[in-house]
């Protein structure tokens, strides 16, 4: 058809219609544009001379308007608008192309067409940047832990494609959303992020669930980039089953369980991160817990998750804290021989025994034993400062002082009751040596020792009875 130059055109792609295009552009045409999308929509006519001539114009200008995006631009009179893909002034284009059912121009050689074309714009608003946020909501759990969630999508922007926009942009924003929340420094912990870029990088749908952080990750910082979603559990175990000296303190027994995942984009050394920055900061915690000045690791059984990139530790750890003195136990243990001989006779009958009355013995062994932080010196020297190991020990049952020469009168002893006659007698004492031990894995270890002493006496009851009787004082 011969061409029709007219100030109006369309192009896309590589197709024109009206201005000078053999495809005339007919009647009105009707454009749509608002915060985020463009629609066009137009008629052309397609007229030729020969049948060969109107099937290759009619089957490129169906092919063009199948494509998707495609550049745009619109032509009136000497202003020009153009909607560029590659500027990213234009996004995602689509367009379709059809022949209605009816038309004054169709025949044999001649077509009309509707045509219509959308695309999406960037969201380019004044200080949007690109992000088309949709929602944030806030939970809270049953410890009023609050979890936010934000959801949104950020469109191409300028020299930047969506993946780009959103890492240029989502940490600023998100603070945004987050300070409305509460805006406390270092509040808000990423646990999730979720991230669909459209087939061309000109859109990105996100999902971001921040978690409120409760906790440090370290000893200095309340948040350490590489640690996420930390989980912290420390059981204290006191035993009090009553020591012999009350200015004992009983180590205390803690069981330390912890885990998070760790950002891959940080490190995946996980044992430097454990070593270095993890184990630390937990026995921190277990001394501010405990109020301890001591710590010993008695066991430690950290897992490294090389396929999950994640660090799961339990620790067993002994803490110290006040006296050096951390055990002291007294025993007393009694017994007794009562005096019995037997003799082996010969009247006929191998199992026949003489019965020989001789002394009964009564026996008591006193015991001490103390355990200190330190050395076996330190450990002599705590024992030093207890009450003399004597025969009037509080809780021996005896009072007044020791006889000249060792013995103590049946009256003194009123555990045994005044019914036998005789004396106990000391026949040992023994003290030490302290013994030391290092508790814990190197390089968590403390040093103590322990130092024991005892005596033994025994009670000898004189069958005459001429043995014994009240000592003066």
């Amino acid at each position: 058809m011969p061409t029709v130059s007219r100030d109006f055109s369309i192009t896309y792609g590589a197709q024109t219609v009206g201005g000078s295009s053999d495809v005339l552009l007919h009647g009105p045409y009707s454009l749509d544009v608002n915060e985020d999308r463009l629609s066009l929509q137009f008629s052309a006519i397609v007229s030729e001379s020969s049948d060969a001539a109107f099937n290759t114009t009619i089957a490129a200008l169906e092919a063009e308007f199948k494509k998707p995006y495609q550049d745009l631009s619109i032509v009136i009179g000497s202003t020009t608008y153009n909607y560029r893909t590659g500027s990213n002034e234009i996004l995602n284009t689509r367009a379709s192309i059809t022949k209605p059912a009816s038309s004054q121009f169709h025949s044999a050689l001649s077509r009309e067409y509707v045509i219509a074309i959308e695309g999406e714009l960037p969201y380019d608003l004044s200080g949007e940047n690109g992000l088309k946020i949709t929602s944030v909501s806030v939970s809270k759990d049953a410890s009023s832990r609050r979890t936010v969630t934000l959801t949104g999508a950020y469109t191409a922007l300028s020299g930047n494609d969506a993946k780009a926009q959103y890492d240029a942009r989502i940490a600023t924003d998100a603070t945004t959303f987050l300070d409305a929340v509460d805006n406390t420094a270092d509040t808000w912990e990423l646990i999730k992020e979720e991230t669909d870029i459209d087939k061309k990088d000109k859109g990105i749908d996100f999902v971001r669930a921040y978690v409120e952080r409760f906790k440090k990750q370290s000893i200095s910082a309340n948040d350490v980039a590489a640690i996420k979603n930390p989980v912290l559990s420390i059981t204290p175990i006191v035993v009090g089953p009553g020591d012999y000296d009350k200015k004992t303190t009983r180590p205390i027994e803690v069981i330390v369980n912890y885990s998070c995942s760790v950002d891959a984009d940080q490190t995946k050394d996980l044992k430097t991160l454990f070593v270095g920055t993890i184990k630390p900061f937990l026995l921190a915690e277990v001394r501010a817990i405990t109020n301890g000045t001591t710590v010993g690791v008695t066991e430690s059984s950290p897992s490294y998750d090389e396929t999950q990139n994640t660090i799961s530790v339990e620790l067993s750890v002994l803490v110290i804290s006040g006296s050096k003195l951390i055990e002291s136990t007294l025993s007393i243990v009694d017994s007794d021989s009562l005096g019995i001989q037997l003799v082996p006779v010969w009247d006929g009958n191998p199992h026949s025994k003489f019965i020989m009355p001789s002394a009964a013995v009564y026996s008591r062994q006193i015991t001490r034993t103390v355990t200190v932080l330190g050395t076996a010196v330190d450990a002599e020297a705590a024992a030093a400062n207890l009450p003399a190991l004597a025969f009037n020990l509080p809780g021996a049952g005896l009072a007044g002082s020791n006889l000249a020469g060792g013995a103590i009168s049946k009256n003194e002893v009123p555990t045994f009751g005044a019914a036998f006659n005789g004396d106990f007698v000391p026949v040992a004492r023994q003290r030490g040596p302290a013994r030391e031990t290092v508790i814990g894995v190197k390089p968590d270890t403390y040093r103590i020792a322990v130092f024991s002493e005892s005596i033994s006496l025994v009670y000898v009851a004189d069958p005459s009875g001429s043995v014994g009787g009240t000592v003066s004082r």
